[in-house]
């Protein structure tokens, strides 16, 4: 009998020592799990110089870059992570930035991203790149030349203004339109050819660009506004005969070049009240106002808008009040299933001993 109850109390005590490992090791995946589950959702991750976020889709949004090289490749993957998008502000003000490639992997790039890199000179953009957001090259004082990638649809306001030394920019097949001050006070560009994909010009696009000389225009531009090339006194619009662009230059009293002729049908002339005009004018000048603002608060006040995050060795910054909330709770869960297993081993071995000296 003595034998038996030895043999009995081993197995309760090797079942308790089972529980107890299985108990361990649940609680240490669920808490791996809610801190991965929360450096996925909301956290400010660290690779290098950069600060990124994933996005719904697992894919990774770099926020701030705070290295200071000159030359920059940005990297197409962040900790494995995918790189789709640059944020607002990232770059801003970054003053020793000269050169900067974008991998292919990015599809847009937000309000005022590379805003104020006032010795950027050298650009290459992702192929697949397909959005341009406000002002995001604005105030790079030094570019001179840039090729935007056939895969861009939309350029927004102001995206190139104040860029006072470009030249050259070759604009793509796909663009649909020329955003409300896209080159304005860019005074040393001479010369500029309209992609077919156009359909409108919006206002002052080419605002105080006092040395632009050509513009082709294609057959499908059906508006521009009549301030597009205010201040630019000596343009000369290259176009076809009975097109939108001719009717254009004859109403704003600009030169009109002849490249052919084309049927008056092909292209609807679309008239626009001056007040339209106007009004456009006075929303777009307000929105652009905010958004550089911001775009300049992110970058200077990013540290200060964010609250300071514990950091695991993985280099992940962790949200301490919702992480150990979380885990608080379901270690209290666990524990009570262990302890609810443990007072039974317990109860049983003392009935069993019990038992025994009866």
């Amino acid at each position: 009998m003595h034998i038996r109850f030895k043999k009995l109390a081993s197995v309760l005590l090797s079942f308790a020592i089972v529980g107890g490992a299985v108990f361990t090791s649940q609680f240490s995946a669920f808490a791996h799990e809610t801190i991965n589950q929360s450096a996925d959702n909301n956290a400010t991750l660290f690779s290098d110089n950069y600060e990124y976020e994933i996005n719904g889709d697992g894919k990774a949004e770099i926020t701030k870059y705070t290295g200071s090289d000159s030359e920059l490749t940005i990297p197409s993957e962040l900790d494995g992570y995918k790189v789709c998008k640059i944020a607002e502000g990232t770059f801003f003000h970054c003053e020793n930035l000269s050169s900067i490639t974008v991998p292919d992997s990015v599809t847009e790039i937000k309000t005022g991203a590379f805003g104020e890199c006032t010795n950027l000179t050298d650009i290459k953009l992702s192929e697949n790149l397909t959005h341009i957001d406000d002002g995001v090259f604005h105030d790079c004082t030094n570019l001179k030349s840039i090729v935007l990638p056939n895969s861009l649809k939309l350029m927004a306001k102001g995206v190139f203004e104040n860029c006072t030394s470009l030249e050259e920019i070759k604009l793509p097949d796909n663009l649909n339109s020329i955003g409300v001050w896209s080159f304005k006070n860019c005074s040393n560009l001479k010369s500029i050819v309209v992609p077919d994909s156009v359909t409108n010009i919006s206002n002052m696009a080419f605002e105080n660009c006092t040395n632009l000389e050509k513009i082709v225009i294609p057959t499908n531009v059906s508006w521009i506004s009549t301030d597009t090339f205010k201040n630019c006194d000596k343009v000369t619009i290259y176009g076809y005969g009975g097109s939108y662009a001719q009717t254009y230059a004859d109403e704003n009293n600009i030169p009109f070049v002849d490249m052919g002729i084309v049927e008056p049908t092909t292209v609807a002339p679309t008239t626009v009240k001056p007040t339209d005009i106007e009004d456009t004018t006075t929303v777009t000048e307000n929105v652009f106002e905010n958004t550089t603002t911001t775009a300049e608060n992110s970058r200077t006040d990013a540290t200060s808008a964010v609250k300071p995050l514990a950091t695991s060795d993985t280099g992940i910054a962790v949200n301490n009040t919702s992480n150990s909330g979380a885990i608080q709770t379901g270690a209290g869960s666990l524990a009570i299933v262990f302890a609810a297993i443990v007072s039974a081993v317990c109860a049983v071995f003392v009935f069993i001993r019990r038992k025994f000296h009866q």
